[in-house]
């Protein structure tokens, strides 16, 4: 609830229906329900040119690995706040068995 329209949650939002997770609003609260059954690869050019303005797509591996045993990150964006590295993101996942290529 109190999904606030900002660049950020719009960026997950569409994620999430590129990966075939249907997102619908609640009605009232502005809240939103997610249904998960249908969870496949996205088409690679969309991920890249819809999660490519945020570092946020790096949080949807983990996820995507288990459901898929695969996934895409694309080049990550965001502000210049400074550098916020996501190695260690890709470390775990290593030490977890995946390959990153």
């Amino acid at each position: 609830r109190n999904d606030p329209d900002v660049r950020h949650v719009k960026v997950v939002r569409g994620l999430l229906q590129h990966h075939g997770v249907t997102v619908r609003t609640r009605g009232g609260d502005g809240g939103r329900i997610l249904d998960p059954s249908y969870v496949d690869s996205a088409n690679v050019g969309d991920i890249d040119a819809h999660g490519g303005s945020a570092r946020l797509p790096v949080l949807f591996c983990r996820p995507l690995l288990h459901r898929l045993s695969h996934a895409f990150i694309p080049g990550l964006g965001g502000c210049d706040i400074g550098g916020r590295p996501v190695d260690f993101h890709f470390e775990v996942l290593r030490q977890f068995g995946a390959t990153i290529e």
